[in-house]
């Protein structure tokens, strides 16, 4: 059969394949064909797998010992054993089924499945941990029931009930079939409510129980079991006492005034505004429920509202016509008349209206004939003076004939006396007298206490007094006057019923009543900062009470809409406002107690009650305001015009109501500029810097307002603003050097000087405000590049608007202590100045903000060196170093710092590279690529810092950085040709991996970043290259940036690719992988290694012998699954250095971490991290060598410079006299040929030249002209300066003089003259100018 092929044999069918049947197999590993039986084959592995036609089979038991992953549907007759199922679809991990004794409760979890009797227990066990199981909605879905059990007894429409001994409900007819309705607790459970009543009761027993009595039907009869008396229709109807006793005597009606918004109208300052709208409510009791009832309310007895209802309260508001004025009050009186029209009971309270402390007086002016003289500050506003008495309106208990039943000892109270928000009662500079009594005695004494000692008992049932307190001036700061305060107090009888006539009848009861006396206040006191420590309690004092007396304390918001008290206390009479009730800043709470007697053990009657109110004051709510970018610095060149474009000058004026920004809702404004022009968004507070004025002004300013509606704060009720000013300072670029024989002499390097605070920059006020302990010392730290005698002087900017005064003059002492005169008052900011001198000139300046706080709850920032400039070389090579260019981000609430509670972050960098300790807010600058550059730091301010916050509160400040560039070298002739570019391109990541879970979701992206860096002849030029990115199969942030963000991956595998252009250079691009480290199939995390290494390039010099780091640190990473990177000895490292062109041997490092030191002529390092021996991380390191140097340039021209040059000895070829100042073009030619300089002499004149010619000596001038050379001809320097003109010698000029404009007149302008030996001042009267002042030449 050897001419047969394969192809061509008989098929063997499976039914007649034997074990013995033979195969022939080829042998691989031996090359030799070899043949095997079908037995053996098959020996390992099962045979009872057939093809069934629809599916394989499994003859036999089936087992598995990994997982098994099935698409379709398994069947099978015998039984499934499994470790864990899992849902395709969902995922779901089923790994049990719950039986009965396992216990559906004791496996709630979603990997369990139940069994019918695991259910069957679970809903029908009677237990209180399983009540919500014995909730069901029927069939309709229109109610719920709760079922005491319940079983499966599936019903035609499908409810499950159960029709037990205790309880069948037909869910069909939604009837109850068998059982009682009985709650699971006594007196717990109401059926129905207030708003959701039942509406009709049908019942077919025979007794009603209510309470501890009973209705009962008796044949025809209902009978009232176990009642003494009945009441219908407010009528007493005789009990089963007889027709001879007399009935007890009826409780008395009364009601009580609740104020829902306080007893006081706030006026502004003026007295005249006010915004308060106050609101009452009535409450009356001891009315017959189903009766009508008149509320009628009045104002001084004038009735201004009246409605009648059944109800037991009434609302009244207020009205603008009926509020009393500021400082004076009116008495809301209540009246509620029964259903015949008669008055059953009366109640009052006082109205006050209270005002602002008044805005102190401008100052006088000068005297008539000059222009006044600059007014004195205005006094200081004087805090409003208000009190009030806890106990205005009081009530006692007295039998039918009037008499009183009880004393009077809780009749009285305490007259309460404010001044602002501090409480001076009882001070021996308040005086408390009684003005007038109406048929009661009162004692008032010295500690504003005061009593009824008695009341007249002869049918008289009201009384009243009229109680005074004088505030002596000295208790009121700002006030020259003492204020007196009147105030109302009334007292009523409630007169007990009468028994009903009868033989022999009984008297009736006396009227029970009882009153709630404040036993520390009524008045919760809140500070600035949100903060209280007052504890209110009170006493239940029972009047006429009998047997067993029991009380309940109930609490409401007095604003609250539906009026609803809330049980706090049952029981005694003593009864502690707890924290959580007592009333916010501006509210109101009342509390309420209700007395019980118990005559047999059981009576839950209520026979008396009482209110009071208590308030939540506060002395003010903090605002707050600040400029995220308050002190700015501009670059210019050595003429002073700037150099840089405006567009980052800007910033926003952030507003803030405690810790809550309300900076959209205030209005802004620009008031007040000075060398700039700014504006600002009247809506959102964004500020920008529109211009600088290009000439010698180095320092702008400009004040911003923003105005807080008063509406937005609490018991204000004009609006409030706030000011704060913003600075501009330029960093002026040194002269351009001389001009030389061969090169180009540098100009002089830059001068900087830094004013430092030694101990802080904040002076802290206690709470009045004005007591504070603070001494600011600064010290001026000039930079290296000062080569003559240095000095330094001090000055004091006091808020916007004002100027710079001289506080220190000019000498060597660099240090500076501000006065306690000079320091900021609370919520003001000054400006330090300090200017440094080399040989008497000025050469730097810097500024310092210091600011006044004072204790309370707002939040205020400030960056220690919020503006910083550096001095470099006109090759942008920086002179010193970067240690001095940081900060700290302080934060303070109040004047107490809480910097290190904050956390710190940078949110965005521009031209400068920061970092900011996170919990320090010590912020440093490790590099700055832009001549003008700035960052933005931001602070997160916890909510537990910020008293009353809802959240925690974030705050930005902008920190600007520019550098003060020396004067340029004198222009280089052509350059010599260059040495070929060298362009390098480095990732710092080139490869990443990305823990998942099994699926590859729930990616751990913690270090998913790279950054693209393109150097040329080893300079970092990546900031001059176009990049664009391409990303696959992931997301990214920062797009065409050099930074990306990896934030998400859809495959397995993914990448980023950076490519990068630049005119004239060949394009670059790198590629940034990543790749999925998935999770095991049992749940088991990926574990990702990485290496880590301490730079991504290193930087070499032209020679490749200096290498920057000089060395290198190499660790391993490991991150398992989304947990948290760490540095461990996960395996080992081995890395391969290249040198001269060849790759050495690799050399393992086996500890967590190494370093390698590289040497000469080292071009790059390679780095494997090894796990077993698996390569997991790589890392090339390049090593950038700096370009060649090209060809020095041909000698350059002098610059432009200025020079100062002395003419007393020249001698024109002019009429004009010798040692004159030069008066033509040509005079000034010659003065600078022949003039004495100041300094080396420069030679001929180039364009852009300044003669400074002058007479006399350069210190004293006795005159001068200025002249500038524009490269033909000398052109006199005649325009006049508009900006501030800062001179540190002497100003010489033949006359000094204000108030005129270019036609000489200035209608309705004064006018200042100093010339020669006399000072003249004019007026601008009747359109001409008369002489009013004339100083020196009285002629």
């Amino acid at each position: 059969m050897a001419d047969i092929k394969i192809s061509q044999l008989n098929t063997l069918t499976n039914v007649d394949l034997r074990d013995s049947d033979v195969l022939v197999i080829n042998d691989v590993s031996v090359a030799t064909t070899k043949q095997i039986t079908f037995g053996n084959l098959l020996q390992d592995y099962t045979k009872n797998v057939v093809d069934s036609g629809t599916g394989a089979k499994v003859a036999g038991d089936f087992n598995i010992t990994n997982e098994l992953t099935i698409g379709g549907d398994t069947f099978t007759t015998g039984k499934m054993t499994f470790g864990s199922l899992q849902d395709y679809t969902e995922g779901v991990f089923v790994s049990k089924f719950v039986d009965a004794a396992d216990g559906i409760e004791n496996n709630l979890t979603d990997s369990s499945i139940p069994t019918s009797k695991a259910v069957f227990d679970y809903v029908t066990t009677a237990t209180t941990a399983n009540i919500a199981g014995k909730l069901s909605v029927d069939s309709a879905g229109e109610q719920v029931l709760l079922y005491p059990t319940m079983v499966s007894n599936t019903t035609s429409v499908g409810d499950s009930v159960k029709t037990d001994p205790d309880l069948s409900y037909n869910a069909l007819t939604r009837t109850l079939t068998a059982g009682n309705i009985i709650p699971l607790a006594d007196s717990e459970y109401d059926l129905g409510s207030v708003s959701r009543k039942w509406k009709d009761l049908y019942l077919s027993g025979s007794t009603i129980y209510l309470g501890n009595k009973r209705i009962e039907v008796q044949g025809d009869n209902v009978n009232f079991a176990d009642a003494t008396n009945l009441l219908v229709d407010g009528n007493l109807v005789q009990g089963s006492g007889g027709a001879d006793s007399g009935a007890d005597g009826v409780s008395p009606t009364f009601v009580k005034i609740e104020p829902i918004d306080g007893l006081i109208i706030q006026y502004d300052s003026t007295g005249t505004t006010e915004n308060t709208t106050l609101n009452f409510r009535a409450v009356s009791q001891n009315f017959n429920a189903d009766s009508n009832r008149t509320y009628q309310f009045f104002v001084d007895n004038v009735l201004k509202q009246s409605v009648t209802n059944t109800l037991d309260s009434a609302t009244f508001q207020l009205g603008d016509g009926s509020e009393p004025a500021a400082s004076a009050s009116k008495i809301l009186k209540v009246s509620v008349l029964n259903g015949s029209g008669d008055s059953s009971a009366n109640d009052f309270v006082s109205v006050i209206g209270v005002r602002d402390g008044a805005t102190g007086a401008t100052g006088a002016g000068g005297s008539p004939g000059s222009p006044g003289g600059t007014g004195d500050s205005g006094d200081v506003g004087i805090p409003a003076v208000t009190g009030f008495l806890t106990n205005s309106v009081h009530t006692e208990p007295a039998d039918s004939a009037g008499v009183l039943t009880g004393n009077l000892n809780n009749a009285g109270g305490v007259f309460n006396v404010l001044v602002g928000g501090t409480d001076v009662t009882g001070n021996g500079s308040v005086t408390y007298t009684v003005q007038s009594e109406t048929g009661i005695d009162v004692t008032l004494g010295s500690n504003g206490t005061y009593t009824v000692d008695s009341f007249d008992s002869d049918g008289q049932t009201a009384g009243s007094a009229s109680l005074r307190a004088v505030v002596a001036a000295s208790l009121i700061p700002g006030s020259s006057t003492a204020v007196t305060i009147n105030q109302n107090y009334s007292i009523a009888k409630l007169i007990g019923g009468s028994g009903r006539d009868g033989n022999e009848g009984a008297a009736g009861n006396d009227a029970r009543a009882v009153k709630i006396l404040p036993l520390n206040g009524q008045v919760i006191r809140y500070d600035s900062a949100g903060a209280e420590t007052d504890t209110l309690t009170f006493s239940a004092e029972p009047e006429n009470g009998a047997n067993t007396l029991s009380y309940k304390w109930s609490v409401k918001n007095a604003s609250a809409g539906d009026g609803t008290y809330v049980v706090k206390q049952n029981g005694g009479p003593n009864f502690t406002l707890a924290d959580a009730d007592e009333p916010d800043v501006s509210g109101v709470k009342v509390i309420k107690c209700e007395m019980y007697e118990n005559t047999n053990g059981s009576d839950s009657a209520e026979k008396a009650q009482d209110i009071v109110s208590v308030y939540g004051l506060v002395n003010g709510f903090e605002t707050n305001g600040y400029l995220t970018n308050e002190s700015h610095i501009e670059p210019a060149d050595s003429a002073g015009a700037p150099t840089t474009a405006l567009n980052d000058g800007g910033g926003t004026f952030k507003v803030y109501l405690g810790s809550n920004e309300i900076t959209t809702q205030c209005a802004f404004a620009n008031t007040a500029n000075s060398g700039i022009n700014v504006g600002i968004n009247a809506t959102s507070g964004v500020y920008t810097l529109n211009s600088f004025a290009s000439n010698a002004t180095v320092l702008g300013t400009a004040t911003f307002t923003a105005t807080i509606p008063h509406a937005l704060i609490p018991g204000i009720g004009i609006d409030k603003v706030i000011e704060r000013q913003y600075s501009v300072a330029k960093s002026v670029r040194g002269s351009t050097g001389p001009q030389g024989t061969s090169a180009g002499d540098a100009g002089l390097n830059a001068r900087s000087v830094k004013l430092v605070p030694e101990n802080g920059q904040v002076i802290r006020y206690a709470p009045d405000g004005t007591t504070e302990a603070d001494t600011l010392l600064f010290t001026a730290e000039n930079n290296d590049e000062f080569t003559g005698t240095e000095n330094w002087s001090f000055l004091l900017k006091k808020g916007a608007g004002e100027s710079f005064v001289q506080k220190r003059v000019q000498n060597a002492t660099n240090t500076f202590t501000l006065a306690d005169g000079d320091e900021p008052g609370v919520d003001s900011a000054y400006v330090v100045q300090v200017n440094s001198y080399e040989d008497n000139v000025i050469k730097a300046k810097d500024f310092v903000t210091v600011y006044g706080l004072q204790e309370g709850a707002a939040i205020s920032t400030f960056l220690s060196n919020e503006a910083h400039v550096e001095a470099y070389d006109s090759a942008g090579i920086i002179i010193g170093d970067l240690t001095d260019a940081g900060g700290t981000f302080k934060v303070f609430r109040g004047n107490t710092e809480i910097t290190t509670n904050c956390s710190f972050t940078v949110d965005t960098e521009t031209g400068v590279d920061v970092s900011i300790g996170a919990s320090t807010g010590i912020y440093t600058v490790s590099s700055a690529s832009a001549e003008k550059a700035h960052a933005d730091f931001q602070v997160t301010i916890p909510q537990t810092q910020i008293p009353m916050a809802t959240g925690d509160m974030i705050i930005d400040k902008r920190y600007s950085f520019t550098k003060s560039i020396r004067g340029g070298d004198g222009d280089d002739g052509s350059p010599g040709t260059p040495a070929a570019r060298v362009i390098q391109t480095d990732l710092t990541n080139e490869n990443h991996s990305i823990p998942t879970d099994n699926d590859g979701s729930n990616g751990n992206f913690t270090g998913a970043t790279s950054t693209l860096r393109i150097y040329e002849d080893g300079v970092d030029e990546t900031d001059n290259w176009t990049i664009g990115t391409n990303a696959t199969n992931c997301t990214i942030t920062g797009g065409d940036t050099k930074t990306v963000v990896v934030t998400a991956i859809s495959q397995d595998t993914a990448s980023v690719q950076f490519s990068a252009t630049r005119t004239s250079r060949p394009a670059q691009s790198a590629v940034f992988s990543l790749s999925r480290m998935k999770a095991g199939s049992d749940g088991t995390p990926a574990t990702v290694y990485r290496l880590l290494t301490s730079a991504s390039i290193i930087k070499a010099n032209q020679n490749n012998t200096t290498h920057t780091p000089a060395t290198l640190t190499m660790s391993q990473q490991r991150v398992v699954g989304n947990g948290t990177p760490t540095v461990g000895d996960y395996g080992k490292l081995t890395y391969f250095v290249t040198n001269a062109g060849t790759e050495g041997a690799g050399v393992d490092i086996t500890s967590q971490s190494g370093t390698y030191t590289f040497a000469d002529s080292d071009e790059s390092i390679r780095i494997n991290q090894i796990v077993g021996s698996t390569v997991v991380d790589t890392e090339t390191i390049p090593i950038v060598i700096d370009g060649t140097q090209g060809s020095i340039g041909t000698d350059g021209d002098r610059g432009a410079g200025r020079w100062h040059i002395d003419v007393d000895a020249v001698n024109y070829a002019s009429a004009t006299a010798t040692g004159a100042l030069p008066a033509s073009a040509a005079d000034a030619a010659e003065a600078w040929d022949e003039g004495v300089y100041v300094g080396d002499a420069p030679g001929a004149e180039v364009s852009g030249d300044q003669a400074w010619f002058y007479k006399g000596t350069i210190s004293t001038p006795t005159s001068q002209k200025v002249y500038i050379y524009n490269g033909t001809t000398w052109i006199e320097q005649t325009e006049a300066i508009d900006g501030n003109l800062i001179v540190a010698g002497t100003v010489t000029a033949d006359q000094f003089a204000t108030g005129f404009s270019n036609t000489n007149t200035n209608s309705n302008v004064g006018q200042t003259i100093i010339a020669g030996d006399k000072i003249t001042i004019k007026s601008y009267t009747g359109g001409v100018y008369v002489t009013r002042v004339l100083i020196g030449d009285l002629s």
